[in-house]
């Protein structure tokens, strides 16, 4: 099945019998020449040619008489297409399998900044028990029920929040220049990508990059249309900040990646929401974000350890998304080598459908 009218180009199998709507082109290959597999992938290789035939209307649409005019070269040998759909569906199982995986360490991820910036942990590297089960443990806040060891300032306590472009006008754009790193300058690694981000003279940055220094551990702030989403830049590049995020850094660099974490969690995300000017394009004012409230723990050793195990997780969740992205540019180089021919296929005999 084909998407052909709006979100063009999503592409499925069928498992089971059923009904399709008008936007949808379906696909029956014969059985007696073609594998649905096949087809299927090979249709998928070559979808942005049926894509750039829909004009560019409100609604784009393909109409059934171009998209049936399409040829392609296939090999006529059934067993050949059945090995190279089985080649390829291998490696769409390892990507699912990727996903899956994602999946359930963000769900963890998740769950476990909710504890760990809510609980903490003990003295043994613990969490402690719920505030149900032991409410002696705990105090009440501004920010709710929270350990009695954690007090609640305001952010400009622990951390600098820089406007590194108060007046918010944006360098030239130059082929050789420096990267000007956005909040949509992220990798799906959640990294920031610094060469696609877009560049800028360097000698329009030198005011900006002289304005604070940047080390190991300093992320940027969306305040300007996409709100939040913290994201740790680096500090070996040379590079400037746009005008729609603000530069936090902790005035004690033992602590970066504890308030880089307490920045990713709920506690803020939720101060962010109650705060956003409800406008066009939301916005969070400078002087808002230095008074975000945040939960400190007394002791360094437990900011340390929660910043540790949250690092941990991250790093898993890193490694997954790395993986599938690899995974993917295999599955791209094999489709572009076997579903044109590039690379022959050997098949020592005759294949059965299962």
């Amino acid at each position: 099945m084909f998407t052909c009218i709006a979100s063009i180009g999503k592409m499925s199998i069928s498992l089971k019998t059923g009904i399709k709507n008008q936007q949808i082109n379906t696909l029956i290959p014969k059985a007696s020449s073609f594998y649905f597999k096949f087809i299927y992938y090979i249709i998928y290789l070559n979808r942005n040619a049926f894509i750039n035939l829909a004009p560019q209307t409100t609604i784009p649409i393909i109409n059934k008489t171009d998209f049936s005019a399409f040829s392609f070269t296939i090999p006529t040998f059934l067993p050949e297409q059945r090995k190279i759909a089985r080649i390829l569906s291998t490696v769409d199982e390892v990507i699912e399998r990727t996903e899956a995986a994602i999946a359930k360490y963000q769900a963890i991820k998740q769950g476990m900044m909710h504890d760990l910036f809510s609980r903490g942990l003990d003295q043994n590297g613990k969490l402690r028990p719920r505030y149900e089960e032991a409410p002696e443990l705990y105090h009440q806040t501004t920010l709710g029920w929270l350990p009695k060891e954690w007090e609640v300032v305001d952010t400009d306590e622990k951390i600098n929040v820089i406007d590194v472009q108060p007046d918010h006008r944006t360098p030239p754009e130059v082929s050789d220049g420096a990267p000007y790193v956005g909040i949509g300058d992220l990798k799906a690694t959640g990294e920031i990508d610094l060469e696609r981000a877009r560049k800028v003279a360097k000698a329009a940055l030198q005011k900006q990059v002289a304005s604070f220094d940047i080390y190991p551990g300093a992320f940027i702030f969306g305040k300007i249309g996409t709100l939040g989403q913290p994201t740790r830049i680096p500090s070996e590049r040379f590079f400037a900040v746009s005008a729609n995020v603000v530069l936090l850094t902790t005035k004690l660099r033992e602590d970066a990646d504890f308030i880089f974490w307490l920045y990713s969690s709920h506690l803020i995300d939720t101060q962010v929401t109650d705060t956003t000017n409800t406008t066009s394009q939301p916005a969070l004012g400078i002087q808002r974000v230095r008074k975000f409230f945040i939960p400190w723990p007394a002791c360094s050793g437990e900011r340390d350890k929660i910043a540790s195990k949250l690092e941990a997780i991250s790093k898993t969740l890193q490694n997954e998304a790395r993986h599938r992205d690899k995974t993917l540019q295999v599955k791209q180089g094999l489709m572009q080598a076997l579903l044109t021919g590039r690379k022959p296929v050997t098949v020592d005999e005759p294949e059965q459908e299962n």
